[in-house]
Protein backbone atom coordinates (compact mmCIF):
# COMPACT_ATOMS: atom_id res chain seq x y z
CA UNK A 1 0.00 0.00 0.00
CA UNK A 2 1.41 3.48 -0.60
CA UNK A 3 2.86 5.20 2.28
CA UNK A 4 0.75 7.95 1.55
CA UNK A 5 -2.70 6.04 1.68
CA UNK A 6 -1.13 4.40 5.06
CA UNK A 7 -0.29 8.02 6.49
CA UNK A 8 -3.60 9.40 5.59
CA UNK A 9 -5.12 5.95 7.12
CA UNK A 10 -3.60 6.31 10.48
CA UNK A 11 -4.62 10.62 10.24
CA UNK A 12 -7.91 9.33 10.04
CA UNK A 13 -7.78 6.98 13.12
CA UNK A 14 -5.79 9.84 15.26
CA UNK A 15 -9.22 11.96 14.43
CA UNK A 16 -11.94 9.74 15.22
CA UNK A 17 -12.88 9.15 11.76
CA UNK A 18 -11.21 5.72 11.12
CA UNK A 19 -14.47 4.40 9.96
CA UNK A 20 -14.31 5.62 6.56
CA UNK A 21 -10.99 3.57 5.98
CA UNK A 22 -11.44 0.72 7.51
CA UNK A 23 -13.08 -1.33 4.35
CA UNK A 24 -10.46 -3.52 2.97
CA UNK A 25 -12.64 -3.40 -0.03
CA UNK A 26 -12.28 0.11 -0.43
CA UNK A 27 -8.80 0.00 0.18
CA UNK A 28 -8.32 -2.79 -2.63
CA UNK A 29 -10.32 -0.78 -5.27
CA UNK A 30 -8.67 2.31 -4.57
CA UNK A 31 -4.90 0.84 -4.13
CA UNK A 32 -4.46 -0.20 -7.77
CA UNK A 33 -6.04 2.89 -8.96
CA UNK A 34 -3.88 5.64 -7.20
CA UNK A 35 -0.94 3.64 -8.00
CA UNK A 36 -1.78 4.46 -11.62
CA UNK A 37 -2.83 7.87 -10.89
CA UNK A 38 1.18 8.08 -9.67
CA UNK A 39 2.62 6.43 -12.49
CA UNK A 40 0.37 8.96 -15.16
CA UNK A 41 2.26 11.54 -13.35
CA UNK A 42 5.88 10.32 -13.08
CA UNK A 43 5.44 9.73 -17.00
CA UNK A 44 4.05 13.79 -17.56
CA UNK A 45 6.56 14.82 -15.84
CA UNK A 46 9.76 12.22 -17.19
CA UNK A 47 8.46 13.10 -20.71
CA UNK A 48 9.23 17.11 -20.14
CA UNK A 49 13.18 17.76 -20.12
CA UNK A 50 12.25 21.27 -18.30
CA UNK A 51 9.68 19.23 -15.67
CA UNK A 52 12.88 16.82 -14.58
CA UNK A 53 15.20 19.28 -13.81
CA UNK A 54 12.76 21.01 -11.84
CA UNK A 55 11.40 18.55 -10.18
CA UNK A 56 15.20 17.42 -9.40
CA UNK A 57 15.87 20.17 -7.85
CA UNK A 58 13.05 20.53 -5.60
CA UNK A 59 13.52 16.73 -4.76
CA UNK A 60 16.81 17.87 -3.62
CA UNK A 61 15.15 19.84 -0.27
CA UNK A 62 14.89 17.83 2.35
CA UNK A 63 11.42 16.59 3.05
CA UNK A 64 10.63 17.45 -0.37
CA UNK A 65 9.27 13.94 -1.72
CA UNK A 66 7.61 13.06 -4.94
CA UNK A 67 4.29 14.08 -4.11
CA UNK A 68 5.52 17.27 -2.85
CA UNK A 69 7.70 18.21 -6.15
CA UNK A 70 4.58 17.30 -7.97
CA UNK A 71 2.00 19.84 -6.47
CA UNK A 72 4.27 22.54 -6.48
CA UNK A 73 4.90 21.74 -10.22
CA UNK A 74 1.09 21.33 -10.93
CA UNK A 75 -0.23 24.68 -8.71
CA UNK A 76 0.99 27.75 -11.27
CA UNK A 77 0.58 30.00 -8.71
CA UNK A 78 3.94 28.17 -7.37
CA UNK A 79 6.13 29.60 -9.73
CA UNK A 80 6.84 30.65 -13.50
CA UNK A 81 6.82 27.48 -15.45
CA UNK A 82 6.46 27.67 -19.03
CA UNK A 83 2.76 27.88 -20.15
CA UNK A 84 2.65 25.05 -22.20
CA UNK A 85 4.23 22.56 -19.90
CA UNK A 86 1.71 19.65 -19.60
CA UNK A 87 -1.31 19.38 -17.23
CA UNK A 88 -0.42 16.96 -14.48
Amino acid sequence: MPKRLLAQIKAHEKRASAGLFTDMELKALLEPRISELEARIEQAVAADGTLVETAGILRSIPGGGPVACVMLIADPSSGPYPQNRPQL
